[in-house]
């Protein structure tokens, strides 16, 4: 469809209309463009924004700010908080809803169904939400598990206007065959209780190569029908195939070849901007180490180590043991050259008995770090700790010399906490702080494709396109499409003659 005849479509008084977008075909312009539209027009209430990540609330908050005072934007499982908060005792839950599901297994998807059954059996909740909110825009529904996807439902029925954004092709938290059947479902679900329309048109790359975002498009209709991209042929303008293999031995590991990897230091040599996308968090790490730490790892907006430190923090009757093992397991999770065998067993050993012995030299070092958690068994002391490290390491005080902090973010973050009278407190205050500041990636950085999804840059390298991390999997072709979205100018995709991905067609 034509871009005006979707606009015309969504300002339509149809109850729901889905929307097909796929990367770069203006998905949060006609959004956001809808959003001032039509909260202007409302007589009541808010339109309201459901996004599934806080730097989506960012880039919505930016573009509507001209009427922010009609339109509230929130991640879904912010709602699913709020709403959880408000009647936690009929859910026999803990007033401290995000803690308690941050703390539980799974627990913002128990948090979810939880909160799905109590609007299906009072509808009165429902009505009183839509009273609220009308008009609801809900973003990337492809991400929506089956109970989020209940609850956008039972607002509908309660007589919500839904206007529905997504790309089944950009499921990447549909990470099972059950988990994308579901999303599939959810898909098919809107679709017959609404009207339907397409995005078509690749408008990142208008200001770039136009050709790429046309085969973009193409690419994505290859994997989702095909299975198989073609590159045996011509290629547009701004696409480039480097061929590099893995040179470690080592499972997981990821090393460039010497003779073959000349070619992308040149890439990464000459330009300013740049993407470096990779599979998995093991292989950013190798990647970080293979381009000797020039490149910085672009951390999203989540900090999931941090998180799971401030759980173990906010568990009562706590002892410095306890907080030592989660120090030691943080630091290990965000830093390499700290080990386990040698500084966290040292470290622990004198928390436990007190800091009291004789030590020189880097035992001496790490006694003294561990003194920090016997007088503030809490994250005070694991924030003072930090800071004691990054001191040793930016002196380069021996045992500490070789010691690389990888995740910059997040131990800061982590230090921060520390000012803070409770963890959890300071947990969310500092979320609340990232979300509103909506911290952009450095200029030259990797990045795990989970974390790019949404991102846009002028340049990319997609490393690794081995059978290794893109398998013929379901999961492994819309991963590969995400991947291949994100750059406006020059793609390189990195590929592998050894060990061959089969979502790619290449004479080698």
């Amino acid at each position: 469809m034509k871009d005006e005849d979707v606009e015309r479509l969504l300002l339509s008084q149809e109850r729901l209309v889905l929307v097909e977008a796929p990367a770069g075909c203006g998905k949060t312009y006609q959004g956001a463009k809808y959003a001032d539209i039509e909260s202007s027009a409302l007589a009541a209430g808010r339109l309201l924004i459901l996004t599934h990540t806080h730097s989506a609330c960012g880039v919505f908050s930016e573009r509507t700010k001209g009427n922010k005072k009609r339109v509230d934007i929130i991640t879904i499982d912010s709602l699913i908080v709020q709403i959880a908060a408000t009647y936690y005792k009929i859910l026999s839950i803990p007033c401290d809803v995000s803690a308690w599901a941050r703390s539980t297994k799974d627990g913002f998807d128990v948090l979810a169904h939880k909160v799905e059954q109590l609007l299906s059996n009072k509808s009165i909740i429902s009505q009183a939400l839509v009273s609220r909110y009308p008009v609801i825009v809900c973003d990337e529904h492809q991400d929506t598990s089956k109970a989020q996807h209940k609850i956008i439902l039972e607002l509908f029925k309660a007589g919500a206007k839904l206007r529905v954004f997504g790309d089944p092709m950009q499921a990447l938290y549909a990470n099972t065959k059950k988990k994308f059947e579901e999303t599939i479902a959810n898909w098919k679900e809107l679709k017959a209780l609404g009207s339907y329309a397409k995005l078509e048109v690749p408008h990142r790359w208008s200001k770039g190569e136009f050709l790429l975002g046309e085969w973009v498009l193409e690419a994505r209709r290859a994997l989702r029908d095909d299975g198989v991209i073609d590159l045996t042929g011509s290629l547009p303008p701004g696409l480039n195939i480097s061929v590099v293999d893995n040179s470690s031995r080592t499972t997981g590991v990821y090393l460039l070849d010497s003779d073959q990897r000349k070619g992308i230091d040149k890439i990464v040599r000459e330009n300013d901007r740049l993407l470096v996308l990779a599979s998995t968090n093991r292989t950013v790490n190798s990647l970080r180490s293979a381009f000797f730490r020039q490149l910085v790892i672009w951390e999203g907006h989540t900090r999931g180590n941090l998180s799971q430190l401030v759980d173990t923090l906010s568990t009562p009757n706590l002892n410095p043991v306890d907080v030592a093992e989660a120090t030691v397991s943080f630091i290990g999770s965000i830093c390499v050259g700290f080990r386990a065998s040698s500084h966290g067993k040292i470290f622990i050993k004198e928390v436990r008995e007190g800091g009291t012995g004789k030590a020189t030299r880097m035992p001496l070092h790490i006694q003294n770090m561990a003194r920090h958690i016997i007088g503030y068994p809490n994250h005070i002391g694991v924030s003072k700790v930090l800071v004691h490290l990054k001191e040793l390491v930016d002196a380069r005080e021996a045992g500490f010399q070789d010691i690389k902090i990888d995740y910059f973010a997040e131990f800061n973050d982590a230090i921060r906490i520390g000012s803070y009278g409770d963890a959890s407190e300071g947990f969310r205050e500092i979320s609340r702080i990232r979300s509103y500041m909506k911290p952009e990636p450095p200029d030259k950085c990797l990045s795990t494709i989970h974390k790019a999804k949404g991102l846009e840059c002028n340049n990319a390298i997609i490393m690794a396109c081995d059978r290794d991390h893109f398998s013929s999997s379901d999961y492994a072709i819309r991963k590969l499409y995400v991947a291949l979205s994100r750059a406006k100018s020059q793609l390189t995709i990195v590929l592998s003659a050894r060990n061959p991905t089969p979502l790619i067609k290449y004479n080698y």
